[in-house]
């Protein structure tokens, strides 16, 4: 359910990567801003998903009550671990996509500059190679944990509160 949910949501930001990507080769200042932003706030979401929702309830399970679940195929700090790194990792998308969304910004006003296109590719470069391994943390490990802590109602709840906030598009694409 929730690792459905959220492995649904990467394929989407994935998509909506290359479209970013692909607006940079083409080096129009306007679309690929445009493009960009949308990315960053769509990530801005999935992000704040998992570190409103998702990470705590794993978090509070495996450092609480867990005993009576079937967990043992992963020790609490090793998890604490994984959430550490997916949180840093976190963390860097949003002040490197910050970075780009800026550089375009001041492109889109002044003109279409290569080295300023060529810079936001290197980010948006380093974002997603790191982005890649990141989503395989959370697919293959983090993801399936809700449905091997949770009972069935608190599984219901989580997917629940994690659909809302991917739901939440800033007004601005509305």
């Amino acid at each position: 359910m929730i690792e459905e949910l959220l492995a649904k949501d990467h394929r989407q930001l994935d998509k909506l990567l290359g479209a970013v990507l692909a607006a940079l080769q083409g080096e129009n200042s306007i679309e690929a801003f445009e493009t960009l932003d949308l990315f960053w706030a769509r990530l801005a979401m999935h992000i704040r998903a998992e570190n409103l929702h998702l990470f705590p309830s794993v978090l509070n399970k495996v450092k609480g009550d867990y005993p009576d679940r079937n967990c043992e195929y992963l020790p609490s700090m090793e998890v604490e671990k994984a959430i550490e790194r997916l949180t840093a990792d976190h963390n860097f998308f949003m002040q490197q996509l910050s970075r780009a969304i800026r550089i375009l910004r001041e492109t889109r006003i002044a003109s279409n500059l290569t080295s300023e296109f060529e810079t936001v590719r290197e980010i948006i470069g380093g974002v997603s190679e790191r982005l890649t391994a990141h989503n395989e943390l959370e697919e293959l490990i983090i993801y399936q944990m809700p449905a091997k802590l949770l009972s069935r109602e608190e599984e219901i709840e989580l997917a629940t509160r994690i659909q809302r906030e991917l739901e939440k598009l800033p007004p601005r694409f509305t």
